[in-house]
């Protein structure tokens, strides 16, 4: 559909930042470089007002949006609730080619040299493996979309800084653990508290950002 390719279109440029916050988005340049009419973008862009990526104001336009700390902090608790939703199926269902695939991951994520993109790659897949193993398809695509937001609202260095990557490899593993034991209750708990530890962790950083440039 239009609209999806639309919506596709303009999502992915605020999440890779090619549209930095702030922008201006025009419909016309949109329908232009897509080639469409201006009904499926508008309607992409209302669909990325409402998931937070942008504010429109009428008969001024439609920006790429600034969100706020508390707003991030309390999508990235509601994905915490889902991450610990999945990891606890996945301790249930997991395959031992999906166990080998994450071990695998793992091991790539404790290599030395590693960029904190290269890092935060290879943590996507990590966590994206283990949604696919608790085979929760509606619960997966709704911890995907919050993956999407917070690589919009949040800087990789952010999240992977001052230690923040040995925490994590470390965590990791003991989700892995549990995995590997089939252990959904523990599992469960320990994705959880990973997922919220981050989650109060980016709020922090956030927070200092807000006060600098508001100072």
């Amino acid at each position: 559909m239009k609209r999806e390719e639309a919506y596709l279109y303009m999502r992915d440029r605020i999440i890779d930042r090619t549209w930095d916050v702030g922008k201006s988005i025009s419909v016309n340049d949109v329908c232009a470089m897509l080639g469409m009419s201006r009904t499926p973008v508008q309607e992409a862009l209302t669909r990325l007002e409402q998931q937070g990526y942008v504010s429109i104001t009428p008969q001024v336009g439609a920006f790429v949006r600034r969100p706020a700390s508390e707003e991030v902090f309390e999508r990235l608790l509601t994905r915490a609730a889902l991450e610990a939703v999945t990891a606890e199926w996945a301790a249930l269902r997991i395959t031992a080619k999906q166990l080998d695939a994450i071990e695998a991951i793992l091991g790539q994520m404790e290599l030395s040299g590693l960029t904190s993109h290269e890092y935060a790659n290879l943590n996507r897949e990590f966590h994206r493996t283990i949604h696919l193993a608790s085979g929760l398809s509606y619960v997966q695509r709704l911890v995907e979309q919050h993956w999407d937001y917070l690589e919009y609202a949040a800087e990789t260095d952010q999240l992977f800084m001052d230690g923040q990557i040995k925490r994590s490899l470390a965590e990791h593993r003991m989700i892995f653990h549990g995995l590997k034991d089939g252990n959904g209750a523990l599992t469960k708990q320990l994705m959880e508290n990973h997922m919220v530890r981050v989650a109060h962790h980016l709020k922090r950083q956030n927070e200092l950002t807000e006060n600098i440039d508001n100072s």
